[in-house]
């Protein structure tokens, strides 16, 4: 994954990683972990030869912090402690992902990782051309649409109608492999996160942070 890895010992491990590619790097450490690799279900290869896993049941709390390169480094550190402490405290086996900007707010938004491969899908679009305009028309309407009386249909009617105002949110789709657009974000996102109670807040961090990754010259 092209990064530098800092310690390993017992269940931990601090490795620096380029933005676009830390998040890969954690869901292939939690499939080594689960033992969910190569081979046997619990076991996962190292160096060619396959070593008994923790198995599946084992969770994986995990924490990135995405910073500029010239950030200093015990701030960074922080950071990515802060981010895992976040994952245990929010109920464990997640990944939080924590934005650090050099200038401004920064943000934090927890992940399941059944909801990585959306993640990024969502990456992969902004890299592609997505816009990333309406996020902020969405955040700005969020308190309103997280109300638990307004029904999940006028949630994602709303989330849809902002999407499609944005002049250049489409994607072109590689070659053989049609890629969703944003409008379909919304539900594929609120479906693994539970539906009706899914947050439309938490959404619009989550892309926010994907775009943050996909623009790269900033992390």
């Amino acid at each position: 994954f092209r990064g530098t890895l800092i310690y390993s010992g017992g269940d931990d491990v601090l490795a620096l990683v380029p933005a676009r590619h830390a998040l890969a790097c954690a869901e292939a450490l939690r499939a080594a972990f689960q033992g969910e690799g190569k081979g046997a279900p619990g076991w996962t290869d190292v160096d060619g030869r396959q070593r008994l896993a923790m198995g599946r049941r084992a969770t994986l709390s995990a924490g990135i912090a995405f910073v500029h390169y010239k950030h200093d480094l015990r701030a960074a550190i922080r950071a990515a402690r802060q981010a895992e402490s976040a994952s245990k405290d929010g109920g464990r086996n997640r990944i939080t992902l924590l934005r650090v900007p050099r200038f401004g707010e920064g943000s934090s938004s927890e992940l399941a990782w059944r909801l990585v491969p959306w993640f990024k899908s969502v990456i992969e679009a902004f890299a592609g051309g997505a816009s990333d305009r309406w996020l902020y028309h969405l955040r700005r309407l969020s308190p309103t649409l997280n109300d638990e009386g307004l029904p999940a249909a006028a949630v994602a009617a709303e989330v849809r109608r902002l999407i499609a105002r944005s002049e250049d949110h489409g994607v072109q789709p590689r070659e053989g492999e049609p890629v969703p657009g944003a409008e379909a974000w919304w539900e594929t996102y609120s479906k693994s996160a539970g539906g009706a109670q899914a947050s439309v807040e938490t959404f619009v961090r989550l892309c926010l942070v994907a775009s943050f990754i996909a623009r790269g010259h900033d992390a």
